[in-house]
């Protein structure tokens, strides 16, 4: 029985998170400190990595199609407007957050991922972060190399629910009791 869970949770497909955070102001935003969404950096192989500063954290998130996208800019970067629902380009993420690279040892096979869920526009959950390593080892990056962080972010106010208009209320007919007997 607990198989049949398993299967029908994976078969549901991944948790997904919505930005808490309105869009078109932050590409302005972007935009007018001189930078740009397609500067985002799309990791299809290891390579992709060697735009990261060892020890220095970079934004990330893992697409709803399963890409990871890094900001080409450290978070800690004057003017680096490259957050979260930018890097995601607005859509939900299976999981987004925080990560850094370390030397270990004199080889590339050396070096590991550290990794965190700090999004303050998705606040998703430490669980999703089996997500980036998933979506990493799919780049050939090995798991045993990614190592996980439980850092939950202080989360933005979910946006305000629209107001919607009661209902009519019912009028007495104010002919009624002219028609009484």
């Amino acid at each position: 029985m607990a198989g049949l869970a398993l299967t029908a949770a994976a078969a549901a497909g991944p948790t997904l998170f919505t930005s808490r955070v309105p869009y078109p102001p932050l590409v302005e935003k972007l935009k007018a400190a001189g930078g740009d969404p397609v500067k985002a950096v799309r990791v299809h192989s290891l390579e992709d990595l060697a735009v990261i500063k060892p020890s220095r954290r970079y934004k990330y998130v893992v697409r709803e199609d399963g890409l990871v996208v890094i900001a080409p800019r450290p978070v800690d970067e004057p003017g680096n407007e490259y957050v979260h629902p930018i890097l995601a380009g607005g859509g939900p993420v299976r999981t987004a957050g925080q990560l850094h690279l370390e030397h270990r040892g004199a080889h590339a096979d050396d070096e590991l991922i550290f990794a965190d869920q700090d999004s303050k526009a998705y606040c998703p959950t430490f669980a999703s972060l089996v997500e980036l390593r998933a979506a990493l080892a799919r780049v050939d990056i090995r798991r045993d190399r990614v190592r996980l962080e439980d850092h939950p972010a202080t989360c933005a106010p979910l946006p305000a629910a629209p107001a919607t208009a009661a209902p009519p209320t019912a009028t007495p007919d104010a002919g009624a009791d002219a028609r009484a007997p």
